[in-house]
């Protein structure tokens, strides 16, 4: 456990001096970039995705090795939070493995999402609820069209954690 570590745990329980609240504060020295997700219908992998409110940025390669990418934005070097939808030219499917878990997206309005997924026949498979141990957040689960888990995660308002406002037509 390092120094950053052992200082969040600190400012947790309000034993931090001012040392330790700059090393827990500090930005980590290495974030997740992004995701790749096989997917077996590229088409109607974005249309979901687009749904949740994230915005395709770029489509790289040909069918059948497109790749299309979320949220990022590669000549500026942003990678934080993309996503990358690779199309799987696997006749047998995607095989999703044991180890992949969830994925986690925080969303403005999860009870709306869900009734927007449910229209396009994904419907949420856990209904929103408020979760009092993730500081009263409403919580949904939904699968993608391959069975990619989802955890959509509506924060309180003002926990300074939600989603940043699209611009009008993205």
């Amino acid at each position: 456990m390092n120094l950053r570590n052992i200082c969040m745990i600190a400012l947790a329980v309000g034993a931090c001096t001012a040392e330790c609240t700059a090393a827990a504060e500090a930005e980590p020295a290495s974030n997740i970039a992004g995701v790749v997700l096989n997917v077996t219908n590229l088409e109607r992998s974005v249309s979901y995705y687009t749904a949740l409110g994230l915005k395709s940025m770029r489509t790289r390669g040909t069918k059948p090795n497109r790749v299309v990418l979320f949220n990022v934005v590669l000549a500026e070097a942003k990678f934080q939070g993309g996503l990358a939808l690779a199309e799987s030219h696997d006749p047998a499917g995607v095989n999703l493995g044991n180890g992949f878990a969830r994925m986690f997206l925080t969303v403005h309005n999860v009870r709306a999402l869900c009734r927007q997924l449910a229209e396009m026949k994904l419907p949420c498979t856990r209904e929103p609820k408020i979760v009092p141990e993730d500081g009263n957040s409403i919580i949904a689960i939904a699968k993608d069209p391959d069975g990619y888990t989802m955890e959509l995660i509506e924060p309180p308002a003002g926990s300074g954690t939600q989603p940043k406002d699209r611009p009008a037509g993205s």
